[in-house]
């Protein structure tokens, strides 16, 4: 599938602005491992629970937050780009349909550090592998004939929901397997 220069543009565009978003997802989770490994080290399942749901709320609330952004006013954090109109009127669709996966992407980011403050790296790997690899590509290639350039914004959305899908079914299995067991 080739895509114009324009596509390419706004792709990286987006990617160089969603870091804003994921970067501070990225500095809760980085605090929240140690946090989780601690208590379930000390045996302190309600901690291990307050913790949890703690940094889930505040990941929702930044990803919700970087949504509306992305979604609501896309012509101004791309117009911080010298862009031209055309990348311009792409992006402004673009972000609308891109920016639908962020919490999605916000839950499943703090369900992979979860597994890795219980040691459950292999856990971690596929949900981080189906963000964007494993969901992405497939989904891609079963859109790109009807929904052409679409089919890559599209495919990111949709991988992010299946990717949360699979890391809340892994994260409720660390759940039985290792918290309840506190």
């Amino acid at each position: 599938m080739s895509f114009s220069e324009s596509a390419v543009s706004v792709w990286g565009v987006y990617c160089q602005l969603q870091k804003f978003v994921m970067i501070i997802v990225y500095g809760l989770n980085y605090g929240m491992i140690p946090i989780l490994a601690y208590n379930w080290g000390a045996k302190h399942k309600d901690r291990i629970k307050e913790c949890f749901k703690f940094f889930l709320k505040l990941a929702i609330s930044v990803t919700f937050i970087g949504m509306l952004v992305f979604f609501m006013i896309p012509e101004k954090i791309i117009s911080l780009f010298d862009v031209t109109n055309e990348v311009l009127i792409m992006g402004i669709h673009a972000f609308k349909i891109l920016s639908l996966g962020f919490v999605f992407a916000g839950i499943s980011l703090v369900l992979s550090s979860t597994f890795q403050a219980f040691g459950k790296g292999v856990y971690s790997l596929i949900v981080n592998l189906s963000r964007k690899i494993i969901f992405v590509l497939p989904t891609i290639l079963f859109l790109k004939d009807i929904f052409k350039v679409d089919a890559v914004w599209i495919g990111f959305a949709i991988a992010e929901a299946l990717t949360m899908i699979v890391a809340t079914i892994l994260y409720r299995k660390i759940k039985k397997q290792i918290i309840e067991k506190i």
